[in-house]
């Protein structure tokens, strides 16, 4: 056992960061600029390392704790390919910030409240307010991404513009179409800091949640659906920023809307602590889609890592099926996770299942064509699972004893098939 575990540990260490690259079709096909722009707005607590004119951020902690906020202008090149961040998006020079982690160390968290809230009303207010909306007579758009372990502030920053790019935020002339919102905490970037990143996930809530409460609150004067987008071990953070809001209300203001989409990518959380929370937020969110896969092995190994605990991104998540990554088993990795087929209309909980569309050896991303499909209609137009422009989504029936944590809850399983 003992030999298992360093394997294991050892192996998960390379893996949570590992991917390989998939080709997909042009983002833009046809006529296009040479370039598109997409301003992004961020809010990091990582600590400040100037270096030169661009904005560089390390994998430490402000301190005293607070968020620098402000916004950067990345180029999205014709050579970008959907689903990627590849080398055709990169950011410029341009950009402005605030200091708000600045400052004396005496009411450190009090102080950034009052300036998350200024940086929301004299920064993102005007911003959604003048921001078209992506088709005429619907709502104003607003993209939340909140990035997972081993992630650096730059590639946090032109991922937001990956997405805001491929879901038609920045349409291919080059116009924006909505606000997007890059929320950068200090992930080390280092393949050795799994454990580090767990910590500062935590640490990372007492900002990411006020932020987030003062940004519902202005999307829903304004008009603007909000969408929350967090990956991997930015799950947690997210779920539970978003429960402790929901405790934090009075009755009266429980069904106060905090988000229309939480989406849920690879959601490096357990299922059981991910149930609990989950209670609390519902009733304050529009709806939930959670992306899983059962190719996952950065999240087996995560299981393996949390004493065999199921993680909530992974379909079939067993020590057993971490053990197949060590080479100490062999076997077919995926069981399946369905029987028969579903009916009733969607639910507020979906779940779907990007198995083979998982991105990367370790299948950890989801980078397919068809994901970022279904991920644009979701967000732009609300389509229901199974319905529509999503019809390639079928509907199944979870077998008895998957997610035994969440039973009772509202939860509808779909499985994405080729075709989109």
């Amino acid at each position: 056992m003992r030999i298992v575990s360093a394997a294991s540990i050892s192996i998960a260490l390379l893996l949570f960061g590992a991917g390989c690259a998939t080709r997909a079709p042009l983002a833009c096909p046809g006529p296009q600029p040479d370039t598109r722009t997409a301003k992004v707005f961020f809010a990091t607590d990582r600590r400040q390392e100037p270096t030169g004119a661009a904005l560089r951020f390390s994998g430490g902690r402000t301190d005293p704790p607070g968020l620098h906020m402000g916004w950067e202008r990345v180029t999205l090149g014709p050579a970008h390919r959907l689903g990627r961040v590849d080398a055709a998006i990169a950011a410029t020079s341009a950009h402005a910030q605030s200091d708000s982690a600045e400052g004396a160390r005496q009411n450190a968290l009090r102080r950034t409240d009052a300036e998350i809230a200024a940086f929301v009303e004299t920064q993102l207010r005007p911003a959604i307010r003048s921001a078209p909306s992506p088709k005429p007579g619907h709502p104003r758009q607003v993209l939340v991404f909140i990035h997972g372990y081993n992630t650096t502030f730059d590639f946090a920053v032109r991922k937001t513009a990956q997405l805001a790019g491929d879901l038609g935020l920045v349409r291919c002339d080059g116009e924006m179409r909505g606000v997007c919102i890059a929320y950068s905490w200090p992930a080390t970037g280092s393949l050795l800091s799994y454990l580090a990143d767990e910590e500062n996930c935590e640490w990372t809530q007492q900002r990411l949640a006020p932020f987030l409460q003062s940004l519902a609150r202005v999307c829903r004067q304004e008009g603007a659906e909000l969408h929350l987008v967090a990956h991997s071990m930015g799950a947690r953070a997210l779920v539970r920023s978003l429960a402790d809001l929901a405790n934090a209300c009075e009755p009266q203001h429980r069904r106060e809307r905090l988000a229309d989409q939480v989406i849920l990518l690879a959601p490096d959380i357990g299922q059981g602590l991910f149930a609990q929370y989950v209670e609390r937020f519902l009733p304050m969110v529009g709806h939930l889609t959670i992306y899983v896969s059962a190719k996952d092995r950065a999240l087996s190994l995560s299981s393996l890592l949390h004493g065999g605990h199921e993680r909530l991104g992974l379909i079939e998540s067993t020590v057993l099926a971490a053990l197949e990554i060590t080479g100490l088993r062999r076997g077919d990795h995926r069981l399946s996770g369905y029987v028969a087929e579903q009916g009733g209309t969607d639910g507020k909980i979906n779940m779907i299942d990007v198995t083979g569309f998982a991105a990367g050896q370790f299948g950890h991303s989801y980078e397919a064509r068809e994901f970022i499909a279904d991920l644009r209609e979701l967000c732009l137009h609300k389509t229901p699972a199974g319905h529509g422009a999503r019809d390639n989504l079928q509907p199944r029936e979870i077998v008895p004893g998957f997610f035994r944590s969440m039973t009772g809850k509202r939860i509808r399983y779909f499985v994405l098939k080729t075709g989109a």
